[in-house]
């Protein structure tokens, strides 16, 4: 059956060549003209075929999809004030200048001064210069001490010149140990020894029993009033006041008597017993 359609439509095709090119076609037709093929005795109708032309298609743009843009609204920073705080005011006491290092400290140094002693004569007042050799310890706080000895020499309440060898033993209170400028009060025993020489007036007086010289031994007391003034930490300056009281203890005492006066119903009245004041200026170093 299909070797038969084949050879059929063979048969149609060769026909159907001179009809096509009896007509008028335009080059390149495969088809231009209806044309009927007999293929056995039912005829088939071939529509003609009409070129297609091209249709432009425009192109499809792609679409984008663009997010709305994201707006950051970031909130301002909050302002902050300072406020500063009020000052704090502390109350720092001063402390001592001698507490830098030590509790105790222990110094020495020398002093320069002179005895007052008053005088028989109002016109020859008695006057013994003196030089010391001091040694100070300085506790903390108020308190202190003193030891000293010296060398005097001068003439005394009776015109005599008189060698004399103090010595001190002291005890000081420091009124204001805080400042550079101290304040401070001594108190204390005193002791010395002296030798004296009597005047040739005294001797032709029959003062002392007719003796040239003597040897006085005293102890007593005194009191004061000092200033103490810090150059450095451990160098200082010092000046200061003692009245003092003594009296003699040597084995003299009643037949060589210090002092005598004859009284207008003819007594002599007599006394061992002096006083006076000791000013000095000095300075110390601690160490």
């Amino acid at each position: 059956m299909n070797k038969t359609a084949i050879a059929a439509l063979c048969l149609s095709l060769g026909a159907f060549a001179p009809v096509a090119s009896a007509q008028s076609c335009p080059p390149g037709s495969i088809l231009c003209a209806s044309a009927s093929v007999t293929i056995g005795t039912a005829p088939v109708y071939v529509q003609p075929v009409q070129p297609v032309q091209p249709v432009y298609v425009q192109p499809v743009q792609p679409v984008y999809y663009q997010p709305p843009p994201r707006v950051i609204i970031t909130p301002a920073p909050p302002v902050r004030y300072y406020v500063a705080p009020r000052p704090t005011y502390y109350y720092v006491a001063p402390q001592p200048m001698y507490f830098w290092r030590s509790n105790i400290l222990v110094g020495g140094g020398i002093s320069l001064g002179a005895s007052y002693i008053g005088g028989r004569v109002a016109e020859q007042p008695g006057v013994i210069g003196l030089a010391s050799a001091i040694g100070r310890i300085r506790a903390p706080g108020h308190i202190g001490a003193e030891v000293a000895i010296g060398a005097a020499f001068g003439r005394d309440w009776n015109g005599d010149e008189r060698f004399e060898v103090p010595f001190w033993l002291s005890g000081l209170v420091y009124f204001n140990p805080q400042h550079r400028t101290q304040f401070y009060g001594v108190v204390g025993a005193n002791g010395s020894l002296a030798g004296v020489s009597y005047s040739a007036a005294n001797r032709a007086a029959g003062a002392h029993g007719g003796r040239r010289s003597g040897d006085y031994l005293y102890v007593g007391g005194h009191v004061g009033l000092g200033l103490e003034y810090q150059i450095t930490q451990r160098f200082v300056l010092f000046a200061d006041v003692r009245g003092f009281l003594r009296t003699r203890i040597d084995d003299e005492t009643r037949t060589n008597p210090e002092f005598a006066e004859v009284q207008a119903d003819g007594t002599t009245r007599t006394t061992n017993t002096s006083m006076g004041a000791v000013t000095q200026v000095g300075a110390i170093f601690y160490f």
